[in-house]
């Protein structure tokens, strides 16, 4: 008798916890889907696009001119009804900043300008700028945000400290740009400076000719190249299957040679000057590109990836660790953006393009320099 009732406790304690999903199960009451609100989507110009539509609603039946020339008492108030005061900047561009700003070098109070803004020296800005026109900014302004219908220039050692939007963002020198930077036709690093998450059809970095260092190279390259696919499948240990090559430990292509088929390395990688990699390329402990490597895939590695100058990516370039890209390269192309991802991305500025999106998730730099990686 006790057996049984002790049977019957042990699967009741452990039926007892299933009860609710089998009730479900029998019975469903809450089949429908969730709700997704896609205004709160991913995307890297959502803040400006609601900073754009937030600033039109307030300002809606608003006579600017008469809220920056008269500063009345009642309409600077029905503002703040709505939200932080505005310093409204009308046609002529002035800033009306009261003596108490003047004096702290610092606005509380968002700008919003109907054409375009030109901002002075050493100014701190607490809240969003906004502008119709286009925004240039002054030495070593600080902003939280800023948005402009038409060009941003952030002159030397500006900081932003969570978004800008433009559709022409050009960044001065030892600008620092913290969270997202985005454009809707071009990013350009005018200088050094750091950055975190940039996006834009074209990024930019240093001076730029109309084709690329990197295009050069390889089309001088593709003079000196010979297939070396039978040599390599002599080096690696394991098979060669469907166009992939799998190498177990450290492998090295030779300067000038063409791979056809993926590539993944379980030790290091090294890829000779000029080689040509028709597919995609992962090592487990690191990339080494030397100068002028074209590569048409991704490249893939859990340790750090270097290319070298006059590179050519056409994929996305995953690092776990750190990507550097040396002078003269381009990443993605105009038609097929892509992606750079890891913790740290270094840029070197001299003629070097990407296309699509960089993340670094610690730390990324534009370095105002030439360098032999």
């Amino acid at each position: 008798m006790w057996t049984i009732l002790f049977i019957l406790f042990v699967m009741l304690l452990f039926t007892a916890p299933l009860l609710p999903a089998l009730r479900e199960l029998l019975c469903p009451s809450d089949i429908e889907p969730l709700n997704i609100d896609y205004d709160h989507d991913r995307s890297i110009t959502r803040f400006a696009r609601k900073l754009a539509a937030l600033s039109r609603d307030r300002l809606d039946g608003i006579s600017l001119p008469d809220v920056i020339a008269a500063r009345a008492a009642p309409l600077l108030a029905e503002t703040e009804k709505h939200g932080p005061a505005f310093l409204i900047v009308t046609e002529d561009g002035a800033l009306a900043f009261d003596i108490e700003e003047i004096g702290r070098r610092m606005t509380d109070r968002q700008l919003v300008a109907e054409k375009n803004l030109m901002l002075p020296d050493k100014f701190y800005f607490t809240r969003e700028v906004y502008a119709v026109g286009n925004i240039q900014s002054g030495v070593e302004n600080h902003f939280r945000a800023l948005f402009s219908e038409g060009n941003v220039l952030l002159r030397a050692r500006c900081e932003v400290s969570r978004w800008v939007h433009a559709t022409r963002l050009h960044i001065g020198p030892d600008v620092i740009l913290y969270g997202r930077a985005s454009a809707d036709e071009e990013v350009h690093f005018l200088g050094g400076g750091r950055f975190e998450r940039l996006n834009a059809p074209r990024i930019c970095f240093g001076d730029v000719n109309h084709r690329s260092n990197a295009d050069l190279a390889r089309a001088s390259a593709d003079k000196q190249r010979s297939s070396a696919l039978e040599r390599i499948a002599a080096m690696v240990e394991q098979r060669m299957d469907e166009g992939r090559i799998i190498a177990s430990g450290d492998l090295i292509l030779p300067a000038n040679s063409v791979l056809q088929g993926d590539l993944v390395v379980r030790g290091k990688l090294r890829i000779g000057a000029g080689a040509l990699v028709n597919g995609s390329i992962k090592a487990y402990l690191g990339i080494q590109m030397e100068a002028g490597v074209t590569v048409h895939g991704a490249v893939v590695s859990a340790g750090r990836i270097v290319c070298g100058i006059h590179a050519v990516i056409d994929g996305p370039i995953i690092s776990e660790q750190a990507v550097l890209v040396g002078h003269g390269s381009r990443i993605g192309s105009a038609n097929s953006p892509t992606s750079v991802s890891a913790p740290v991305i270094k840029m070197y500025a001299h003629n070097t393009i990407a296309y699509g999106t960089l993340w670094a998730r610690v730390r990324g730099m534009a370095v105002n320099r030439r360098a032999a990686l």
